[in-house]
């Protein structure tokens, strides 16, 4: 089952909280709706996530984008050509997103490690 932690769900509800006092209600209702659709586990919880996972679920999420668009503008369309075109887009969606998260590289936090592989933490270097 996917889930975030705790410390995630309070971080989220902060932003949301934030938005909403500053006026971006686009962002707060987002936020907030995906606070509602998630399941919440213990910080320290034992998960196993990985990089396979995560990009079968972006794609997923914009296969579902996608039978909107075909059924907003009532057309059929070619599903071989769209999930090309749909693993394209969730690769260099995970991969922007990882940049704007502050995570460039690594291994994701809940994959199993392998021998080799080191978990990078983003670090914030603070020049006085």
């Amino acid at each position: 089952m996917k889930t975030i932690t705790e410390n995630l769900l309070n971080r989220i509800s902060l932003q949301a909280n934030e938005a909403d006092l500053l006026g971006f209600k686009k962002v707060a209702d987002h936020l907030s709706t995906q606070i509602e659709k998630s399941a919440i586990r213990k910080d320290d919880e034992k998960y196993v996530y990985s990089s396979d996972e995560l990009q079968k679920d972006i794609e997923g999420s914009l296969w579902d984008a996608t039978i909107r668009v075909a059924d907003f503008y009532n057309t059929p369309f070619d599903a071989t050509e769209v999930q090309k075109t749909i693993e394209v887009t969730a690769s260099k969606l995970i991969s922007e997103l990882s940049v704007k998260l502050g995570f460039t590289h690594g291994v994701g936090a809940y994959e199993e490690k392998v021998a080799g592989e080191v978990d990078n933490k983003p670090e914030v270097e603070v020049e006085l």
